[in-house]
This record gives C-alpha cells, sequence and structure tokens, in this order.
C-alpha cells in the first residue's frame, strides 16, 4: 500500500477548508441529493462526498456507506485530490497503491472507485464526490463528465452556503447591536451623508421629549434646534459634533450644546459623534443630558462676567 503525498499547498488547502467551518456539520439535503444522483448515474452502490482533513476523510454526505470517516493514511480520496481530473482505479486489487489496502481487503471492499476533486470557493481541493463499488469496472466518458458536474455543482454549493452564513452572522450582529443601543441610557441618533435622520432610540426620544412620530418632522423644522455653546454663544453652522463627523469623518466627542424647548429654555445636552461607514459618511450621535447643575453654572459665570465688566468701567 502507497500512502499519499501531501498536496503541494497543503498548508493552505488545510486553512481553505476549515475556513467552510463544514466539517462535522449535519447532514444536508442539498449535498445528499448529489451523492444520490453519483451513485444513480455511475450505477454503483456507494458514493460520497469526501473531505480530506489533516488525519482524516470526513464524509460529508454518503449513499451506501456507515462509516462518518476514516483515516486519511487509507484514504482513496488522498490520492484523488492531487489530481486535477478524475482520478479512477478500475481494480484495486491489481494496483500496487491500493491491493493491499484495508479498505479495499476489508469493509467497505472498494475494488473500484472513482473520484472527481472537489475544490474551495479559493480554488483549492478539499476533497472529492467519489463513486465506489464492491466488483471491479471501468467508468465511461458520460459518467466522468457527469462525475466531474457534480463536484462542481458542490463547489457552487459550498459557495453560497458560505455566503449564508455571513448573512446569517451579519444579521446577528445587528439584532444584538440594536438591541444594544436600545436599551443604552444615552440617546442615539443616525444620520445619514446629508444629515437626514435615519433612526433613534428610545433615549433619544426621552432626552429630546418626543415621539418617534415628530421627531422626524421637528429635526426637519428646526436642523440646527436654535443651540448654543456652554459659553451661551449661538453655536455655529457646521460645528454640532454629527456635522463635523459627516464634513471630516472623524470622530467628535463630548462636546456640550443647548437647544431651545418650546417654552424657550434650553436643555442641556453632551453631545458625541462617531462615523459609521468612512465612504459614505453616515453619523452615529450619542446624547447624554447634562445635570441640571450646568445652567444655574453658566448663569453665575453670566453674572461674574457682568460683575467683572462692571468694575472695568471704574
Amino acid at each position: 500500500m502507497k500512502i499519499a503525498t501531501l498536496h503541494p499547498n497543503e498548508k493552505q488547502r488545510l486553512e481553505s477548508l476549515q475556513a467552510l467551518n463544514i466539517l462535522d456539520s449535519l447532514p444536508e439535503s442539498d449535498f445528499d441529493q448529489i451523492t444520490q444522483l453519483a451513485s444513480e448515474i455511475c450505477g454503483t452502490p456507494i458514493a460520497l462526498i469526501s473531505l480530506v482533513d489533516r488525519d482524516r476523510q470526513w464524509f460529508k454526505s454518503k449513499v451506501g456507506l456507515n462509516a462518518d470517516q476514516t483515516p486519511r493514511d487509507l484514504a482513496f480520496c488522498a490520492h484523488a485530490i492531487l489530481q486535477d481530473d478524475v482520478f479512477v482505479v478500475e481494480n484495486s486489487s491489481n494496483d500496487e497503491r491500493f491491493f493491499d489496502n484495508p479498505l479495499a481487503t476489508g469493509g467497505p471492499n472498494v475494488q473500484f472507485y472513482a473520484g472527481a476533486p472537489l475544490l474551495s470557493p479559493d480554488g483549492l481541493p478539499i476533497g472529492t464526490v467519489c463513486v465506489i463499488d464492491t466488483k471491479p469496472r471501468s467508468l465511461s466518458t458520460t459518467q466522468a463528465t457527469s462525475l466531474k458536474s457534480l463536484s462542481n455543482q458542490v463547489t457552487r454549493l459550498l459557495k453560497l452556503r458560505t455566503k449564508i452564513k455571513k448573512l446569517e452572522e451579519s444579521e446577528l450582529q445587528l439584532r444584538i447591536r440594536n438591541i444594544a443601543i436600545e436599551t443604552i441610557s444615552e440617546g442615539v441618533l443616525i444620520l445619514d451623508a446629508q444629515g437626514n435622520l435615519i433612526d433613534v432610540n428610545s433615549s433619544a426620544l426621552r432626552i429630546l421629549n418626543l415621539t418617534r412620530e415628530n421627531i422626524f418632522e421637528t429635526i426637519a423644522k428646526r436642523p440646527n434646534w436654535s443651540a448654543i455653546c456652554e459659553d451661551g454663544t449661538p453655536l455655529a453652522l457646521g460645528e454640532h459634533p454629527s456635522e463635523v463627523v459627516l464634513r471630516t469623518g472623524l470622530a467628535a466627542n463630548s462636546k456640550v450644546v443647548g437647544i431651545m424647548k418650546e417654552n424657550g429654555d434650553h436643555r442641556w445636552l453632551q453631545v458625541s459623534a462617531l462615523p459609521i461607514l468612512k465612504k459614505i459618511r453616515m453619523s452615529f450621535s450619542a446624547l447624554r443630558l447634562v445635570s441640571q447643575i450646568l445652567p444655574l453654572r453658566l448663569k453665575i459665570k453670566k453674572e461674574l462676567r457682568k460683575i467683572n465688566s462692571n468694575f472695568a468701567s471704574f
């Protein structure tokens, strides 16, 4: 028996296989349909989708076989992944590489083998779609072509499976972030590249004393909220943290801003803003109500400036 040599790009090949997160996964009907087709087209009692791992070959799908895996040193598929075309062993008992292979001399009695290399999405051989018979035989040209087509179909399924997994992970991350945003005490407003409000959390509605129904209309009518700085001067156009982010793409942190309420008083907020997407420059703004001491502190500062001004006039 001859043990197959390692693939020239064995390290990268194993990395590609691991990246698919498919080893030891549950059966999937899309793959099972392909092994069933392979068995029927080639007229063999056994058909497999075999993935060649570091020390084993593991079967993602199988027809006519009970085992889930075998040692890699015994695997016919370990030889098949070294070929570009379908690898065929018509009679293992007459082949010096396999005549004394335990898989040929014992169960499952592999006398005939044909395997089409199965490529990862980045083009490296990670396994095979293979068919096995318990008696010597040959594979027709049509059957070999069909076996390669089925292998290509598995590659497409692996690509699709990877995309679906990534989408599911992204959706889960988005849900977690949305839950986190909705439960924090700081108000959160998300603006698009033009400064239009896209979304807002419950804390922002509470802080701004608005409802989800009227916040969009309110911001559209009063985009600057008659905002003032901590020293009481009007907030310059373009200097709101969210505007700074949209203009520069850089974070703007902890600016104290007063926005006018309907009764003419100001509600004092500590505002920070972060860019969400650099290319689009969406803005993520966080609002926090500043202590009620701040208006009193500003009033005291104003009175002190007035006193200093009076002293200066003497």
